[in-house]
């Protein structure tokens, strides 16, 4: 079984017999794999961040994140935790443990970038 998106020390990690065994497992897509539901899915948990919605407001992340450059030295590992809190976050909100952020290879798309879906409203 696995512990539920709880944002306790067991979010969502392997359990058995009542203790974890293991971490979670995180397995992000590539943006032109999602499907319309995951895209739904996705939104709705970001939108409910942005109106205040879960443990840590939409703005409080912000205001976390302005603040990344100022960190002298550590600007790739702290956006790694940065990255992590985030889809804990949406995990907790949406109730699923599955949910990440997508990545986008933008090589798949060389020469006609402009016309992803990334920047697609």
């Amino acid at each position: 079984t696995t512990n539920g998106p709880d944002l306790s020390v067991n979010h969502c990690r392997p359990m058995r017999n009542g203790r974890a065994v293991g971490v979670q497992r995180r397995t992000r897509k590539e943006i032109n794999a999602w499907t319309d539901s995951e895209f739904q899915r996705f939104a709705w948990a970001m939108r409910s961040l942005f109106n205040g919605w879960g443990p840590t407001p939409y703005s409080e992340l912000i205001t976390r994140h302005s603040s990344c450059h100022d960190v002298d030295g550590h600007f790739i590992p702290w956006h790694r935790r940065f990255i992590y809190d985030l889809e804990s976050t949406l995990q907790h909100v949406s109730g699923d443990c599955g949910m990440t952020l997508p990545y986008w290879n933008s090589n798949l798309q060389a020469g006609h970038a402009w016309s992803s879906v990334v920047f697609s409203p």
